[in-house]
């Protein structure tokens, strides 16, 4: 008896076992059946990536939702920029594919590239004492300036 129960054991194993093969197959051949649907939707595409050479506009648009400055390098190329940071790239493609990642950071995009913008040092200054930058038009706090200046002899300011 110990041999025949071993044997029905064995052969009701083989019956499940025979049912599970027969689940996988099954879920096999919806996988190849989905993945043969996706294929060739695939290959009927014209192209499967939708931004192979991006514009100025979108990589703009990208640029100012993260609050940062695009523009082109008077030497070729485009500098993007965050504050008084800046960093050159060759092209907008390498831009684009920076900020189209789900998680970026400034170090990421800028890294050992932080260079600070030099400051502007051609401020125009409150009096024009050489009368050089407004061409000879005084404006009218600069005429009262000037007609006091010369009525008390006085010696000129510096207007730093």
């Amino acid at each position: 008896m110990n041999v025949e129960e071993q044997l029905a054991q064995l052969q009701a194993q083989l019956i499940s076992a025979q049912a599970e093969i027969q689940r996988l197959r099954e879920q096999n051949d919806e996988m190849c059946d989905r993945l043969r649907a996706q294929s060739q939707i695939i290959n009927r595409a014209k192209d499967i990536n939708p931004v192979a050479r991006p514009t100025f506009k979108r990589v703009l648009t990208l640029a100012r939702a993260a609050f940062l400055d695009l523009c082109k390098c008077p030497g070729g190329g485009w500098l993007l920029s965050l504050g008084q940071r800046f960093r050159k790239f060759k092209t907008l493609g390498q831009i684009w594919d920076i900020l189209c990642l789900d998680d970026w950071f400034l170090e990421d995009l800028f890294g050992d590239f932080l260079a600070v913008k030099p400051h502007n040092f051609n401020i125009p200054r409150d009096f024009d004492w050489d009368n050089r930058r407004s061409g000879g038009v005084l404006t009218q706090a600069q005429n009262s300036f000037e007609t006091w200046h010369n009525f008390a002899n006085a010696v000129p300011f510096s207007s730093e």
